[in-house]
């Protein structure tokens, strides 16, 4: 589910972390074998356990931003992938004339003219009206006015699900 670069990502994202666990740790134990008074007031003695802390604290915040960022791709990955195949499913409930308006919508990027789908193999303009109708009807493009003619365009998931 998740991509190799985003595994590579993590896992140097949870290198870091570990470094910075192990030199926390190191310090710890070095600051635990000094004898107190080789602090220089009670002060600092007082600040040194929360300064000790922040690497310890930082070392959790990037495990707990690693998990977040694993289990939201998962929750992005299948919903691309929903995406995908609803965009599949709505292909098999169009006619033969709707499939070469999204046949020809695909090989322009998205958008065409209505007045290109009008100029299309077996459209009239009659024709291409009623289908673009139809297909605007079902959700399977939107219109949008361009002069005297329109601008028929595939909406942004159905065109990113055909697409990859």
């Amino acid at each position: 589910m998740v991509r190799a670069k985003d595994k590579r990502l993590m896992v140097g994202m949870g290198l870091i972390a570990a470094f910075l666990f192990i030199v926390t740790v190191g310090l710890s134990v070095y600051e635990s074998q000094q004898p107190r008074e080789a602090l220089a007031c009670e002060h600092v003695q007082a600040v040194m356990p929360l300064f000790n802390l922040l690497p310890i604290l930082s070392t959790f915040g990037v495990v707990v931003g690693m998990g977040a960022y694993y289990i939201m791709s998962q929750k992005i990955e299948t919903k691309e992938e929903t995406i995908k195949k609803s965009g599949e499913v709505i292909l098999r409930f169009l006619d033969s004339d709707e499939k070469k308006v999204v046949s020809r919508l695909l090989g322009n990027h998205g958008k065409v003219l209505q007045a290109e789908i009008t100029r299309m193999d077996g459209m009239s303009k009659v024709k291409s009206h009623r289908v673009v109708k139809r297909m605007l009807k079902k959700g399977v493009i939107e219109v949008e006015g361009f002069g005297k003619t329109n601008i028929v365009k595939l909406p942004q998931e159905l065109w990113e699900s055909l697409v990859n």
